[in-house]
């Protein structure tokens, strides 16, 4: 993530009185996550995350069913469209979580220093660790 290029862009705005450096320090995302056993999402995954995405998402009043064919579709990645990662427990190689998101590309025009920005936006997720309510 880089907040002075989304600052620069008019993405988005730093509060008035922060100074950058402290803006910058204070949206630093970590080089490395802690999460044991996460890894992208593969041809292998997509019975597994079939049936548990579809289960958690049965929680809701409105929500959709994947097909298999769907999931394996929309879901496996695709460099720069889609990326999706999964969680598999260790000792068990049970799938607990999910999560994915697309990649949409748009144009900046007029800007001396960046001529496009990268922007992610989560698409579905599951984890076997609670539900919404």
């Amino acid at each position: 993530m880089n907040p002075k290029k989304l600052t620069d862009v008019g993405f988005s705005q730093k509060p008035k009185n922060m100074p950058m450096s402290r803006y910058v320090k204070m949206h630093k995302v970590p080089e490395d996550t802690d999460i044991v056993g996460i890894r992208k999402m593969e041809a292998k995954d997509v019975p597994i995350v079939h049936k548990k995405l579809n289960d958690f998402l049965k929680q809701f009043k409105l929500h959709i069913q994947f097909t298999v064919e769907e999931i394996a579709h929309f879901m496996i990645p695709r460099d720069n469209v889609i990326e999706a990662y999964v969680v598999e427990d260790p000792e068990s190689k049970a799938i607990t979580d999910f999560i994915s998101f697309y990649s949409l590309p748009s144009s900046i025009l007029r800007h001396p220093d960046y001529n496009t920005l990268y922007v992610a936006y989560q698409y579905y997720y599951f984890t076997d660790k609670y539900t919404i309510t």
